[in-house]
């Protein structure tokens, strides 16, 4: 950012860049911003810049500085229409686009440590034939409006929950045995609601977890009518078996007279319950074991 700044003081109306910050604000001798009625030499506060934006500090702790109306005991930001109360000036601070309007007006009076009460900048004129304002008919007026906007917002909602459950069908979903997560996905996204999930008719996915069972993922199309029930039985997961043979050998493995292969882990999926294994290696006796398979990914 580089803004220009066109400044109207005791000295003068000029323009400065950005480049030029920071500016003293005191007397004509400090070579900144001019105040009237401020000896020359004094300084009360300077304008910097940081990251492209300028703040006022104030000299000293002691300086009678006073950001809208609020005096200053160290820097502050400044924001257009801002206004700055030192001694008898007020400075006043305009940002347009990438131009900065900075002037400064000497106040009748002592201004200094009693500035105005946030004061408006442009005061309009006073119009003698106007009207008087009946405040409390607008008022009125206005809370009346709220009122009947709240009134059909609420009636709104209502009539579409009414279409919403006119149209919306039912879904009871069974699993056996009970899935820990069931969701159904789809949109819109269905309703829980008494047990059932009430569901606008279009395509949906039906997926359910369950330790020790295989994930479910059913695609389904719910049509507009009485209650849908959807059924479904789990696949429960097989049991892991891990063979390992001291010392390790090559082997030949039968699960239940039926030859098989262990994975690269050394471990074979197989049925929860009973089995019968031998295992077979040159050099080494058949070893025969009866053993009981615990099921669901154990």
């Amino acid at each position: 950012m580089n803004r220009e700044y066109f400044i109207d003081d005791g000295l003068g109306q000029r323009r400065v860049t950005e480049s030029a910050l920071p500016l003293n604000i005191g007397g004509k001798n400090q070579g900144g911003i001019v105040l009237p009625g401020v000896s020359g030499d004094q300084i009360d506060a300077y304008l910097a810049v940081s990251d492209g934006h300028v703040y006022l500090q104030p000299a000293s702790a002691e300086s009678p500085v006073f950001l809208n109306d609020e005096r200053l005991s160290d820097s502050a930001w400044l924001k257009s229409g801002d206004r700055v109360h030192i001694e008898n000036a007020l400075m006043s601070w305009t940002v347009k686009g990438d131009k900065v309007l900075i002037e400064v007006i000497r106040q009748a009076g002592d201004q200094s440590l009693r500035p105005p009460l946030h004061a408006p900048p442009d005061a309009p004129p006073k119009i003698d034939n106007e009207l008087p304002v009946r405040t409390q008919n607008i008022a009125s007026g206005n809370t009346a409006k709220r009122f009947r906007a709240y009134i059909i917002i609420v009636v709104s909602l209502l009539l579409l929950m009414a279409a919403y459950l006119l149209v919306a069908t039912p879904v009871v979903i069974i699993l056996q045995p009970q899935a820990q997560n069931v969701t159904m996905k789809g949109f819109p996204p269905p309703l829980h609601l008494w047990g059932s999930r009430l569901t606008l008719p279009g395509h949906y996915t039906i997926e359910a977890y369950q330790p020790g069972y295989a994930p479910l993922i059913e695609e389904v199309d719910i049509h507009m009518g009485k209650t849908t029930t959807l059924s479904y039985t789990l696949s429960e997961l097989p049991g892991l078996l891990q063979i390992s043979t001291d010392p390790e050998i090559d082997l030949a493995l039968q699960v239940d007279n039926i030859k098989t292969d262990l994975d690269n882990a050394g471990q074979l999926e197989i049925t929860r319950g009973p089995h019968q294994l031998r295992i077979e290696s040159a050099r080494y006796l058949p070893h025969e074991q009866q053993i009981e398979i615990e099921g669901y990914g154990k």
